[in-house]
């Protein structure tokens, strides 16, 4: 029987040796097996979504804990195009996910 990775800010801790490497954003694992379960490239995600590829890509691989940062309407975008729960992937990118319910 497996025990779960321990989760830290939004990242799942993979190993003992810390860093970098040792680690994944969930925004970002969210994205990858998104686009491996759909088959599609960043480029393609970018075509369908009108967000540019490097972005994309940057998403892909550093989440939302990268020096590039996805505003959420690319969230809602991926989400979208990638079929995605809206509020998973809000709440992977750091977003209140709150803010579709709030009335004021």
């Amino acid at each position: 029987m497996s025990i779960p990775a321990p989760r830290v800010g939004g990242r799942t801790h993979v190993g003992s040796g810390g860093g970098a490497e040792a680690e994944m954003d969930a925004l970002a694992r969210l994205i990858q097996r998104a686009m491996t379960r759909r088959g599609v490239s960043a480029e393609v995600v970018a075509a369908r979504t009108g967000i540019r590829t490097p972005r994309i890509k940057a998403f892909a691989e550093d989440g939302a804990a990268g020096p590039v940062r996805p505003t959420e309407e690319e969230l809602d975008a991926l989400a979208l195009m990638l079929s995605l729960p809206a509020g998973e992937l809000l709440a992977a990118g750091g977003r209140d996910v709150r803010r579709a319910g709030a009335t004021s």
